[in-house]
């Protein structure tokens, strides 16, 4: 059960990693989308106990918001 969670951890990373890269690339700097997404890859990082990652990600969200 827990190769199963932290494979699905790892496949969401990448997936919003991916999703801010390219919204980074085509999206306005202060768009809602990139803190929403910056905001989910912090909470899932929290979980993780990585919580410098987590703070830089959340921190750039709020900054937006």
């Amino acid at each position: 059960l827990m190769h199963m969670r932290l494979h699905r951890d790892a496949e969401a990373e990448q997936e919003l990693r991916a999703a801010l890269a390219l919204y980074e690339r085509s999206l306005p700097p202060d768009h809602p989308e990139l803190a929403i997404t910056l905001n989910g890859l912090a909470q899932l990082l929290s979980g993780q106990d990585r919580d410098a990652e987590a703070e830089a990600a959340a921190t750039r969200a709020l900054a937006i918001f």
